[in-house]
C-alpha cells in the first residue's frame, strides 16, 4: 500500500511542477510587481550585467543610477593600482565637470562639462 501512495505521489508531483510553473508564466511579470520607482535602478543593474565584463566598469551618479557618465576598460591583465589610477582619472574629470556645473555655469563650457550636462534633462537644477 505504501509503495502505491508513493508511486501516485511521484506521479503526481511533476504534473503539480508543470501546473505551478504555467499559473506562473500566465501571470508573467504582474506576479513580481515591479515599483515604478525603481524601474531606473533595474535598468542600471540589467546594463552592468549585459555591458560590462571583469575588464570594465561604470563610472555612475551615486543618487541617480541612471546617469552614467563614462564606462571605464581597462587592458587585459591591468594590474590592480593601474586600473585604480585609470578610474581616479576618469572620476576626477567628471566630478571637475559636474563642480564647474553646480556653480550654473552653462556658457563655454569643456567637451566633459558638455558631455555630463547632456546625460541631465534640460531643466535639470543644481540641487539633483
Amino acid at each position: 500500500m505504501t509503495k502505491k501512495i508513493i508511486r501516485i505521489c511521484n506521479g503526481l508531483l511533476p504534473l503539480f511542477i508543470f501546473l505551478s510553473s504555467s499559473v506562473v508564466a500566465q501571470q508573467g511579470s504582474s506576479f513580481f510587481a515591479r515599483p515604478l520607482e525603481l524601474e531606473r535602478d533595474v535598468q542600471f543593474w540589467i546594463r552592468v550585467y549585459t555591458e560590462i565584463d571583469t575588464d570594465s566598469g561604470f563610472i555612475h551618479d551615486s543618487k541617480n543610477l541612471g546617469v552614467v557618465y563614462r564606462t571605464v576598460r581597462f587592458s587585459a591583465g591591468m594590474k590592480a593600482g593601474d586600473r585604480s589610477r585609470q578610474t581616479r582619472s576618469a572620476v576626477n574629470v567628471i566630478e571637475s565637470a559636474l563642480q564647474a556645473l553646480a556653480t550654473g555655469k552653462r556658457d563655454g563650457l569643456s567637451r566633459s562639462e558638455q558631455m555630463v550636462l547632456a546625460l541631465w534633462p534640460k531643466q535639470v537644477s543644481n540641487d539633483e
